[in-house]
């Protein structure tokens, strides 16, 4: 990521929580200074509701204030989320005018035990991943020092990955008694494979749907089977499940968190040192809080000696409850990383999720800590996150799960086969054009259809699983008339002579990003349709690429508890139906975001009943990815024009109100 000034494009990717307000702000033992935001009420961005899915806790973050153009305020790291609410332990702060307010309305010191309520004002804070720390400056800092990784655990895996020792092409994979049911004959090779001793690194292609998850906790629970020890880096949306499933598995397994995020809960509980750590941050902040040490830091020698105890007895705590750990839930992004061994816990397997979004370089410190390594993931979708086109242009953006594959191919990777999310018209396009038509549809969804879970009729076009509303024509008055009065429209004119004829579905550059007005006037449409075919809320999704089209279409849709989101936001989350916004429409051609084939496969492959694509064909010409899918949309599914689709919409609307009336 480069320093940024403005936001736009991180929110495009699904980067950026914004519209924040500080609600608290405390001082703890184990952490230092905490505050606590809110998003706002109003705000109807499902991914900022859910902010989990956005950032995982140890993730180092930077603290903005503003929106659209952004003031750094500190350094931070995500301890843990809510819905609407957020902690962030403070690192480094480079704003004071984020105050430090622990007293409470007595006027009594606040304690590791009380927090601060801060009165609600009208600054907003904004949240994006740090530009200044996180996974790169710490293995900068590791990597320099070779004393601290020579004959690290992982030293060999990384010698094998780079072929400076040579990988054994015979393995000899065993059965094994496998715990969960559900596993069909490529999850339980999958898991084979990565619980062999002989194999030092195994990748786990796990395309949309395929039942990633359920491979990853298997694995997990056949390696505490075994007493080994296992660090696993989980992707944010599956965390949570693959905790709950392993303590329902084995209500005994002694799981931790980060150390850096380690939860006060279980010290509270479990520590007899705590009551002690607690006085000694008592004393602590009533000495930072006499005036004159505020304004010079932690000057005095009482304050430095307090600091030191503290830290002493914080680290002895954390050793002894980390060094017992069975399973310990960590970030690659984590600079706890590299202090495991220092905690007592030597990791015997080390499993990275959604491995294909990780740069090669970030999961060298990870891998170093442990004897053997499993990636799971899918390199055909979203790759980490680079801003820089010289650090592209250079491969800096290849995962190591990608190169791996690449030059082992089968003998390291084990990829599942068989997906049980969508419709298998859903998924034909994906199938051809990423995976070598090897993935089937499980028989429960391969037919899965709207009409099921709806009023839709069966034999309805509005039924088709894979459905595109073709804008490159001008719709007539009449299907004008049904559309929805946009005021932001009527702005709109051309005051330049010889430019070509507007086109109706015009995509209009706004805000360093673009929109089109029509064409989410046309999706709101076909929104309010489904709800009135009784298709729930929660099951419909709304995507494009562009941030200031999911603006605007949630603008229109006003308070309403569907999903809008762009394409990168939505990754790891699946809806009955998507509708997809492309946006891009003009005379030149000119694609844009759309150019990433892999932002296409994210967005299809979110759908389980219905994909439908509004957009300009004539634009998907320019561009092999899309044109296949435009190809694959006229063989497998329906294009019907703008026209069309709005006065289908009108009679069956017409159609339901007449049945009602009778």
């Amino acid at each position: 990521l480069a320093d940024p000034t403005s936001s736009t494009e991180l929110y495009e990717r699904g980067l950026a929580i914004s519209n924040l307000t500080l609600v608290s702000d405390v001082v703890k033992p184990l952490f230092g200074r905490v505050i606590e935001l809110r998003t706002a009420a109003n705000n109807h961005d499902n991914a900022q509701r859910s902010i989990s899915a956005k950032f995982r806790q140890g993730s180092p973050l930077m603290l903005y204030r503003g929106g659209a153009q952004l003031e750094p305020v500190a350094e931070c790291v995500m301890l843990r989320s809510a819905q609407r609410e957020i902690q962030l332990k403070l690192n480094k702060k480079l704003d004071q005018n984020l105050t430090v307010d622990c007293h409470n309305q007595n006027n009594q010191t606040t304690t590791a035990e009380q927090g601060t309520e801060i009165s609600t004002t009208a600054t907003t804070y904004t949240l994006i991943p740090s530009v200044t720390t996180g996974v790169l400056h710490s293995l900068t800092k590791f990597i320099s020092d070779s004393a601290s990784w020579r004959g690290a655990p992982g030293e060999r895996i990384l010698h094998y990955t780079y072929r400076a020792l040579p990988m054994s092409s015979v393995h000899h994979d065993r059965k094994l008694h496998y715990i969960l049911d559900e596993l069909n004959d490529d999850q339980k090779r999958a898991v084979s494979a990565a619980l062999n001793k002989n194999r030092p690194v195994v990748t786990i292609q796990g395309p949309p749907g395929t039942g990633k998850t359920a491979v990853l906790i298997e694995i997990i629970l056949q390696a505490i089977r075994a007493k080994q020890k296992v660090l696993c880096a989980p992707s944010n949306l599956a965390i949570e499940n693959i905790i709950t499933r392993i303590r329902n598995y084995n209500e005994q397994c002694r799981i931790g968190m980060d150390p850096n995020i380690l939860m006060e809960d279980e010290l509270k509980e479990d520590h007899n040192n705590y009551k002690q750590l607690v006085e000694i941050y008592e004393r602590l902040v009533s000495e930072h809080l006499n005036e004159s040490i505020r304004l010079n830091g932690y000057s005095s020698a009482i304050t430095k000696k307090l600091m030191q105890d503290g830290k002493r007895l914080k680290d002895f705590m954390q050793k002894n409850v980390i060094s017992e750990k069975q399973v310990i839930f960590c970030t690659v992004s984590s600079s706890s990383l590299h202090s495991l061994k220092r905690f007592g816990f030597m990791a015997d397997l080390l499993i990275i999720d959604e491995a294909g979004q990780v740069m090669e370089c970030a999961t060298w410190l990870p891998i170093l800590q442990s004897k053997r390594c499993v990636l799971c993931g899918d390199q055909h979708q979203l790759p980490a996150v680079l801003q820089s086109t010289t650090a592209v242009a250079q491969g800096l953006s290849r995962s190591l799960m990608e190169i791996l594959n690449q030059q082992f191919g089968s003998i390291l990777n084990h990829i599942l086969s068989i997906q049980y999310r969508m419709n298998e018209k859903i998924m034909k396009w994906s199938n051809e054009y990423f995976y070598e038509s090897k993935l089937n549809a499980h028989q429960s969804v391969a037919n899965i259809t709207l009409s099921e879970i709806s009023d839709i009729n069966e034999k309805s076009v509005i039924n088709a699983p894979l459905l595109m509303v073709d804008t490159q024509q001008k719709i007539n008055k009449e299907a004008d008339e049904f559309l929805p009065e946009d005021q932001s429209s009527k702005s709109s004119t051309n005051k330049i002579r010889n430019r070509p004829k507007k086109l109706f579905f015009q995509e209009q550059s706004y805000q360093h990003s673009y929109r089109n007005i029509n064409e989410a006037k046309l999706l709101c449409v076909y929104v309010n349709y489904l709800l009135k075919m009784r298709v729930q809320s929660d099951h419909i999704g709304v995507i494009s690429p562009y941030f200031a089209q999911v603006e605007l279409i949630r603008k229109m849709l006003g308070n309403s508890e569907i999903s809008v989101s762009t394409v990168d936001g939505f990754q790891g989350q699946q809806r009955e139906v998507i509708i997809m916004s492309l946006v891009r429409s003009n005379y030149k051609g000119r694609i844009g975001f759309l150019s990433d084939e892999r932002r296409m496969n994210v967005a299809i492959t979110r759908a389980r009943r219905q994909f439908v694509l509004v957009g300009n064909g004539r634009m998907m010409q320019n561009a092999k990815h899309l044109r296949t899918l435009f190809d694959c949309i006229q063989k497998n599914g329906t294009r019907i024009n703008a026209e069309k689709f709005t006065s289908l919409l009108r009679n069956a609307q017409e159609e339901k109100k007449a049945d009602g009336e009778q």
